[in-house]
This record gives C-alpha cells, structure tokens and sequence, in this order.
C-alpha cells in the first residue's frame, strides 16, 4: 500500500494490533459481574482515579497527533492536485511526519485502550453511583476518538470525550419547575441515571462495532457480524450508521442465497433497515448538533445518496 492510500485510510482500527484487538474483543467476553448497591468505596475510587487520569493525558497527546496526521495527508492531497508551491521535499517531510505520528497514534491508542476493562467492571459493579458512570461514559467517549477511524468520529462523542474527569459528586437538586410537575429527587435520580444508561448504550455500541470491524477484516463470515449488528442497534436504535452498515453487508449476502423463500426475506429486511435509516436521518443530525442548514443539507444527501444506492437494485431488480 502507497503512503498516500495509508494516510486515506488513517486510524482503521484493524491496524492497531493484536493487544487492541484482545482488548477491544472484551465486549463480547465481558465477565460476569454482581452489581452492588450504592456508591463505589472511596477505597476504590482512588485504584481508578490513576488510570482515568492517564487516560486524560494520553488523549490530549492522541489529539496532537492527529492533527499531525491531518497536516500531512493535506499536504500530499496539495501535491497530486498539481499544487506548484509543494516541493518533492515537502512531500517526504509529510511522509516523515506521517511514520512518526502513526507509530505514536498505536502507542497512545493502546495505552487508553489498556484501562478501559478497570472502568467497565467499576460501571458495571456500582451502576447506581452517578458519578461513576459519568467516568465511564467520559473514558468510552475519548477512547473512541483515540481510535478514530476512517470516518471522523461523531460530533457528540467528540463533545463527550472532551470533558474532563471529575470524582466529586452533586447532589441532586430538584428545581422549581420540576416541583410544579411533583417530580421527587428520587425520581429525579431514576431518571438521571436512566439517561446516562442509554449514553453507555450508545457509546458501548461504537466500541463493540470497532471490534467487528476488526473480525469483519480478519475474515469472520459476514452474516455473523450481520447477527452482532443487529444486536448493536437495540442498544442503541438511533445510531443510522448501523442500520446501513446492516443493509450494506445484507446485501452483499443476498446472491449467496439459494432459498427464493429467504432470499425474500432478506431483501425484505434489507429495505426495512434503510426505511429506519431513511428515517432517522433528522433526529441523528440533531444528536450531532449539527444545526447549520448548509451542513444539514451535505449530510442528509450524503446519507440519501448511501440509502438509495444500497435500494435501488433490490426495487427495480
């Protein structure tokens, strides 16, 4: 592969080894843990303190190196647009530049990646502790964009990822507002803690897809990664990138099947999936708080002219 085909294809997660690929698999080999009740000890709050607040530094360095990366992918796309003022020696220091940052980008992306079974199991054992959830959904977030892929990562993980770790916890206050309605602080706390339920859910979902890009490359039979998918969007049925990642590998499959019975019915879900992507486009751009009409416009048609593509032979062949 040319170092300019490298650098299009940037951060594909299946380059980051084999100990990201071991690490990443553990969503699927999560071990069994008994909740408790409550907040996590103090005692145990200060074992994961280290590794969130390791994690916070890898991903500052992870962000710099990126932004090398990006600079020298620009200059190379310069070059072979004809652009006169790149030099030969432009273009070497921009591959230079680009053997360095990628080695970095692995070693970083690693070390994040190390910590995240620590904070899983703290999620997961205390899943009443606000706060603790909140470490997680932060560590998930910036561990996403460390092994941001060949697609830039989501504006609303990029804005979870950015906020800082914090081990303080706030007390719920009820407001005035929420008095009229006669919502108590334990149902405040409920409902609080149903959201952050289903920001992990969104945020797990990434993760897990990471892994099955990893086992799609390496060679695991699609309709197993199609099984995993689906999986994926219950947990998260917002998430328009699945669904067409569904439609996308279903259709892939459809000539392989003999059967005229489920043939049809592939087909058939094939175009359910895009219906559900097809719709969910707005709420999806609004989660990204992408709110410029100009924007919206480039990425509805972007997602339109995917959908169309992935239809279009299944309803006028």
């Amino acid at each position: 592969m040319s170092i300019e085909n490298e650098l299009r294809d940037i951060l594909n997660p299946a380059e980051l080894g084999e100990e990201a690929a071991d690490s990443e698999a553990g969503a699927d080999q999560a071990p069994v843990i008994e909740p408790k009740p409550g907040n996590m000890p103090s005692g145990y709050l200060e074992e994961i303190k280290p590794v969130c607040l390791n994690a916070e530094l890898k991903y500052q360095e992870v962000m710099g190196v990126i932004r090398t990366i990006r600079k020298a992918n620009q200059v190379l796309e310069k070059f072979h647009a004809g652009d006169g003022k790149v030099t030969g020696q432009d273009v070497e220091a921009a591959k230079q530049e680009f053997t360095d940052a990628k080695q970095a980008y692995i070693l970083l992306g690693n070390q994040i990646n190390e910590g995240i079974r620590q904070i899983y199991v703290a999620a997961k054992t205390y899943p009443e502790d606000s706060m603790v959830q909140d470490l997680y959904i932060t560590y998930l977030a910036k561990l996403l964009c460390s092994l941001e892929a060949r697609n830039p990562v989501e504006n609303f993980v990029r804005r979870q990822a950015d906020f800082v770790f914090t081990f303080d916890r706030e007390d719920v206050v009820i407001t005035e507002e929420e008095q009229r309605r006669g919502l108590t602080k334990e149902q405040k706390v409920k409902e609080l803690l149903e959201q952050k339920e289903r920001q992990v859910g969104r945020l797990e979902s990434r993760y897990q897809k990471r892994q099955l890009q990893i086992r799609l490359k390496a060679g695991e039979r699609p309709l197993l990664i199609i099984r995993s998918l689906v999986r994926l969007s219950k947990m998260d049925p917002e998430d328009i990138h699945t669904m067409i990642w569904i439609a996308t590998l279903m259709s892939q499959e459809l000539g392989k099947i003999r059967d005229p019975n489920k043939r049809l019915e592939m087909r058939d879900d094939i175009l359910s999936y895009c219906q559900r992507a097809f719709m969910g486009i707005d709420d999806f751009l609004n989660r990204q708080g992408i709110q410029n009409l100009s924007d919206r416009d480039k990425r509805r048609s972007e997602y339109l002219r995917t959908i169309t593509q992935i239809r279009k032979p299944l309803v006028e062949g």
